[in-house]
């Protein structure tokens, strides 16, 4: 039998799922993947909107986070040379082993 939460206890508003190796954190509402870990490979994945940040290894995730602002002017030149017929209409930058996706 599953235990039920009491009426006034809210049901947190992010899971994680185990799948193998890799964690992946989901909103509860809309079933939306805003993070995986691998943690194998030590791979690290953000996801927002329709972008993607990802990182070979988890320690550097702190700082790419960090230096996203720093980003912002070299992806908006980056997407003004994106055309319509381009690949996919994806906007992609490397900074050290950082890839941005947008």
């Amino acid at each position: 039998m599953l235990n039920k939460l009491p009426k006034h206890e809210k049901l947190p508003d992010y899971a994680v799922r185990f799948i193998g190796y890799i964690a992946s954190i989901i909103a509860r509402k809309g079933n939306a993947q805003y993070a995986y870990l691998d943690f194998v490979s030590g791979a690290a994945a953000l996801f927002a909107n329709e972008g993607v940040l990802l990182v070979p290894k988890r320690p550097a995730l702190s700082f790419a986070v960090v230096d996203l602002p720093f980003c912002i002017d070299e992806l908006k030149s980056l997407a003004k040379s994106v055309t319509p017929d381009s690949d996919g209409h994806q906007v992609r930058l490397r900074r050290g082993e950082t890839k941005i996706s947008v």
